[in-house]
C-alpha cells in the first residue's frame, strides 16, 4: 500500500526532479510531529505510516500514540505503544516507556509503577526511571517506598532541579521536613527550574519567577508558566493553604501542554497529570 505523501512524492518527483518530492515527504514527516491538534496529528501520522520517510516506523506509532493521548483516547494510546515496542527498533524500551506513562495517564497506577520498576531495573544509573518511579508509587499510595526512588534519581542526577523538587513535594506531602534548602546549596541555580525553586524558598517572588518565564523563548514560556503553577501549588498544598493550591493546581491541569520528548523526559506531562489528580481529591475533601 502506498500513502498518500509517498504517492505525491512520486508524482513530484516524476514531474519535478528529487528536490521538490524529498521537500512532500519531508512536509509529512514534520506534519506528524505536529504537537498542536490531536485529530490533525492523528491523521498526518497515519498517513505516513504505511511508507515512513525521513522518521522511523517506531516514531511514527510513538507519535501517533501521542496524538491519542492527547485526544483522551488511551485505548488507542496504548495500542500504537505496542505497535512501536514490535516495529523496528530505535529505542529498545520505547514501547514499555510509552505503556508507563499512559498507564499514570489511566490511572492504572499498577501498570506504571510495573513498567518503571523494570526500566529502572534495566538502567539502575539513570535518574530518570526512578524518578517516575517514585512519583508513580507516590500517586499508587507508596509513600515510603517513593521517597526512596525520588531520592535516589536526585542522588543519580545531583544537578537535576526537577528530582530535587519532586523530593521537596513527596518530602512536605508526607508530613516530612524539606531537604529542599540544604540540597539547593550545591546546585546550579542559573538555569530553569531555578526560579521555581528559589521562589519555593522564598528568595523571590512568584512575580518575579514568572517575569524570568516570559523572558523566554516563546516556544518554551507555556511550559514555564505552567509549571509555576504547578509546583506553586504543591507547595501551596504542604503549606496548607488550600484555595491557592486548587486555583493553582486547576490552572496547571488546564495550561500544561505535554510534549513528547524522545530524551524520554515528556515536558508538561506528569504537571499535567498530577495536577488533575490532586486538584481532583482536592474538590472531593
Amino acid at each position: 500500500m502506498i500513502s498518500r505523501p509517498v504517492f505525491a512524492a512520486l508524482a513530484v518527483l516524476l514531474f519535478c526532479g528529487p528536490a521538490g518530492a524529498v521537500s512532500i515527504l519531508n512536509e509529512a514527516t514534520q506534519n506528524c510531529r505536529f504537537n498542536g491538534d490531536p485529530d490533525v496529528k492523528i491523521a498526518r501520522c497515519s498517513e505516513i505510516i504505511p511508507n515512513p520517510y525521513f522518521i522511523s516506523l517506531q516514531r511514527a506509532y510513538l507519535e501517533r500514540s501521542f496524538g491519542f493521548y492527547r485526544k483522551g483516547d488511551l485505548a488507542h494510546a496504548f495500542a500504537d505503544c505496542d505497535n512501536a515496542a514490535h516495529a523496528p527498533v530505535d529505542t529498545p524500551q520505547a514501547g514499555e516507556i510509552c505503556r508507563a506513562y499512559y498507564g499514570l495517564a489511566a490511572n492504572d497506577l499498577q501498570r506504571a509503577v510495573s513498567g518503571f520498576s523494570m526500566l529502572a531495573a534495566g538502567i539502575p544509573r539513570y535518574f530518570l526511571y526512578h524518578l517516575m518511579l517514585g512519583i508513580s508509587e507516590f500517586y499508587a499510595g507508596r509513600a515510603d517506598q517513593a521517597l526512596d526512588d525520588v531520592r535516589r534519581a536526585a542522588d543519580l542526577d545531583h544537578q537535576n532541579l526537577y528530582a530535587m523538587l519532586w523530593v521537596h513535594i513527596i518530602e512536605g506531602r508526607i508530613g516530612g521536613t524539606s531537604t529542599l534548602g540544604e540540597r539547593s546549596k550545591y546546585l546550579r541555580l542559573n538555569r530553569w527550574p531555578a526560579p521555581i525553586v528559589r521562589m519555593i524558598l522564598g528568595e523571590i517572588s512568584r512575580d518575579d519567577a514568572l517575569n524570568q518565564a516570559m523572558q523566554s523563548y516563546s516556544t518554551t514560556r507555556a511550559l514555564k508558566l505552567c509549571e509555576i503553577d504547578f509546583y506553586g501549588g504543591q507547595n501551596a498544598l504542604i503549606m496548607g493553604h488550600r484555595d491557592e493550591a486548587k486555583r493553582l493546581l486547576g490552572s496547571a491541569a488546564a495550561t500544561c501542554v505535554p510534549e513528547m520528548d524522545f530524551t524520554n523526559w515528556w515536558p508538561g506531562f506528569i504537571e499535567r497529570e498530577a495536577a488533575g489528580r490532586d486538584r481532583g481529591t482536592l474538590d472531593r475533601r
